[in-house]
C-alpha cells in the first residue's frame, strides 16, 4: 500500500467514525453522569477542579469547563467527546503502523469507528473518550520510547501517563501492563530499567496534588460503590461489549458471543505462534498488545473479588489493543482466512447493534429534557418544582435555568449526599413539609431511576400534604401538580 493510499484510506475510515459519532448526537436528553459533568463546569474554575479531583480526575473538566464558553447547549456540550473519539481514530491507526504495519493499523481503525460501545461514550458528556484517546497515545509514546531509547521520547510518554491518571484514576492498571512489559524486556533482552523506573517515578510526582484531594474521600468513594462482585464470565462479556456493544438482544447476542469466542481463539494461536516464530521485534509488540488488552481486565477482576470496582466502562484503555490483536490477525495472522470468515457475520452484528443504538427505543436515555420542557410550558411563574431524583433535578436547573427547582434529598442516597450536594450549590431539603409551607401551588417530578422505593414513598408523602390537579407521565417519569387547600 502506497503512502497515499493509506492517507485515502484512513481520511475515508475518520470521515465514516466521524458521520455516526455526529449523527443525532443532541437527540437524546443528558442522563445522571452527564448532569454531573454538566453542575460541575459551572461552578467557578477552582471549585471545579476541587470536587472534580474528590470525585474524578479533573482533566476533563478542566476542558469542558472552557469548551462550554462555545455553546452549552447538548450538542456543544457533546461534541468535545466527539470530537476526542474522532480523533481516537487515527490515533489508533499510527499506534497500529508502529506496532506492526499500516494494513493492521486501518484495519484496527475501522473496528473502533464502527464499534457500537465507543459510539456511545463518543456521544456523552464524560471522560470516556478522552481516557482511550489518552491510552492509545501512551502506549504509542512506550512503544516509541523502547525503540529508540532517547529521553525525550520517554518524558514524552511520562507527560501523556500523567494525563491519562488526570483522565481517569484506572490508568493505574494500563502503566502496570506497561511495567510488566518493560520488566519482560529487562530480563529477556537486557533492556535498560532506569527510564521506566525514572518515568513511572515522575509520573508519581505529578499525581501528587490530585491524591492529597484523593485520599480524604477514599472512604466515601469506596462506601458509595454499588457494583456487585463480578463473576469469571465478566471479562469475557467485557470483551464482547467491547465489540458490539449492549443493544444486541437475544438470540443475537449468543451469536455475537460465539464469534467473538471463535475468533478470540484463532487470534491467540496465531499470536502465540507469531511470537515463536517472528522476529524479536515483532514478539515484543504482539507481547505488548497482549499485555495491554488483557492485564487490566485479569488485575481488577482479582482486586473485585474483595472490593468490587468491575465496570466496563473503566477498562476502556483495554479496547485499542483488543481492536488491534483482532486486525493483526485479519492481515497477518496464520488463520487470517477463517478469522475474515468470523469478520463477515461479526462486522454485519456491530452495523445492527449501532443501528439499534440509534433506533429502538429501549436503549435511549431517560427523556428528562422532555419531562423539563412540558413542565415549562404548563407551570406558572413562581410555581416550585420539587424533585425526588438527583438526575431530574440535574436535568431542572440545566434545562429550566429560569425555574424554581429544589431536590428532596433522602438519607438512602448515598451518592448524592449533603457534602456532594453543598460542593455542587444544590438547593434540597429532606423535609417534605417545610418545602411546601408557603406554596399553594407546585409540581412534583418522580424519575424512579434511583432509590425508587424512598421515590414512591416521597409521593404518598405529598399526596397526603396536598391534591393532585393534573398528572402526566413521559417515559416512566411522573409528573404531577399540586394544589393545597385554603387555611
Amino acid at each position: 500500500m502506497t503512502r497515499r493510499n493509506e492517507q485515502v484510506w484512513l481520511l475515508g475510515v475518520t470521515a465514516l467514525g466521524a458521520a455516526l459519532r455526529l449523527s443525532a448526537i443532541g437527540a437524546q436528553s443528558m442522563w445522571f453522569d452527564e448532569l454531573i459533568s454538566v453542575a460541575i463546569v459551572r461552578l467557578e474554575l477552582l471549585d471545579a477542579l476541587v470536587l472534580a479531583a474528590s470525585v474524578d480526575p479533573p482533566l476533563y473538566y478542566l476542558l469542558l469547563h472552557f469548551w462550554v464558553r462555545l455553546g452549552s447547549d447538548d450538542v456543544m456540550i457533546r461534541f468535545l467527546s466527539a470530537a476526542v473519539g474522532i480523533a481516537t481514530i487515527p490515533a489508533i491507526y499510527v499506534l497500529g503502523r508502529r506496532l506492526t504495519n499500516a494494513s493492521v493499523g486501518l484495519v484496527a481503525a475501522l473496528i473502533f469507528a464502527l464499534a457500537p460501545l465507543q459510539l456511545f461514550y463518543a456521544q456523552e458528556a464524560r471522560m470516556y473518550s478522552l481516557f482511550v484517546l489518552l491510552s492509545t497515545l501512551s502506549v504509542w509514546a512506550y512503544s516509541r520510547a523502547q525503540v529508540s531509547s532517547r529521553w525525550r521520547d520517554w518524558i514524552l510518554w511520562t507527560c501523556l501517563m500523567a494525563l491519562v491518571f488526570y483522565a481517569h484514576i484506572f490508568a493505574g492498571l494500563l502503566v502496570l501492563a506497561l511495567d510488566v512489559d518493560a520488566l519482560w524486556r529487562w530480563r529477556s533482552d537486557k533492556a535498560d530499567l532506569r527510564p521506566v523506573v525514572t518515568s513511572n517515578l515522575a509520573i508519581g510526582l505529578t499525581l501528587v496534588p490530585w491524591m492529597l484531594l484523593l485520599i480524604p474521600k477514599m472512604e466515601y468513594l469506596v462506601g458509595i460503590l454499588w457494583l456487585q462482585r463480578p463473576t469469571i464470565l465478566h471479562p469475557l462479556l467485557s470483551l464482547y461489549h467491547f465489540v458490539f456493544g449492549y443493544t444486541l438482544a437475544f438470540p443475537l447476542s449468543a451469536v455475537g458471543l460465539f464469534v467473538l469466542l471463535f475468533a478470540l481463539m484463532l487470534v491467540l494461536l496465531s499470536v502465540w505462534r507469531g511470537m515463536r516464530q517472528g522476529s524479536k521485534p515483532e514478539s515484543a509488540n504482539l507481547r505488548l498488545m497482549l499485555l495491554a488488552a488483557f492485564l487490566p481486565l485479569v488485575v481488577i477482576f482479582v482486586i473485585s473479588q474483595w472490593r468490587s470496582m468491575y465496570l466496563d466502562r473503566w477498562l476502556l484503555q483495554s479496547a485499542p489493543a483488543l481492536y488491534l490483536l483482532f486486525a493483526w490477525g485479519l492481515v497477518c495472522g496464520d488463520r487470517r482466512l477463517a478469522l475474515r470468515l468470523c469478520a463477515v457475520p461479526g462486522l454485519a452484528l456491530m452495523i445492527l447493534a449501532t443501528v439499534n443504538y440509534y433506533s429502538e427505543p429501549v436503549y435511549a436515555k431517560s427523556p428528562l429534557r422532555e419531562a423539563v420542557g412540558y413542565i415549562v410550558t404548563q407551570r406558572v411563574p413562581g410555581e416550585l418544582v420539587i424533585h425526588t431524583s438527583g438526575s431530574s433535578f440535574l436535568a431542572g436547573r440545566h434545562y429550566d435555568p429560569a425555574g424554581e427547582h429544589i431536590l428532596l434529598q433522602h438519607p438512602a442516597d448515598q451518592w448524592l449526599g449533603p457534602t456532594l450536594l453543598e460542593s455542587l450549590r444544590v438547593p434540597y431539603d429532606n423535609d417534605a413539609g417545610r418545602m411546601i409551607m408557603d406554596k399553594k401551588t407546585f409540581w412534583l417530578v418522580v424519575a424512579l431511576d434511583h432509590i425508587p422505593d424512598e421515590q414512591r414513598a416521597a409521593k404518598a408523602l405529598f399526596d397526603q400534604l396536598a391534591r393532585v390537579t393534573d398528572e402526566t407521565e413521559i417515559g416512566g417519569i411522573g409528573i404531577f401538580h399540586y394544589a393545597r387547600a385554603a387555611h
